[in-house]
C-alpha cells in the first residue's frame, strides 16, 4: 500500500474492555492508550454492561478520539457459551413492559 493511502486512513478499534468487566484500564486509561496509540475511533464493548461507556465518551472528547458505545452480549448456543458484540446507542424505552422492537 502507498505511504499516502496509508496516511489518509483511520486507524479504529472495535473491541476493547475496561475495570468494568476484564479489561485492566479504567475508562479514561484506555481512551488515553488508545490516543497514544493513534486510534481516532474506539469502540468500549466491555462484557454485559456499558457502565463504561459514559467515562470513556468524556475522556474521548478530552483525547479526541471517538468514543463509540458497545457491549459484549454473553450467551449461549448447544451447551457452548458465545459473544456477540453489539454497536450502538442505549436508550431507555418509553414503556418498560414492553418487549421486543
Amino acid at each position: 500500500m502507498p505511504n499516502e493511502e496509508r496516511q489518509a486512513m483511520t486507524t479504529i478499534d472495535l473491541h476493547t474492555h475496561t475495570r468494568a468487566s476484564d479489561g485492566s484500564d479504567t475508562p479514561a486509561e484506555l481512551v488515553e492508550a488508545a490516543a497514544r496509540a493513534g486510534v481516532k475511533v474506539l469502540a468500549v464493548t466491555d462484557h454485559d454492561t456499558v457502565a463504561a461507556v459514559a467515562a470513556a465518551r468524556a475522556a474521548g472528547e478530552e483525547q479526541g478520539v471517538r468514543v463509540l458505545p458497545g457491549l459484549e452480549i454473553t450467551g449461549e448456543v448447544g451447551g457452548r457459551v458465545v459473544h456477540l458484540l453489539a454497536y450502538g446507542e442505549v436508550r431507555p424505552r418509553a414503556d418498560p413492559g414492553r418487549r421486543g422492537r
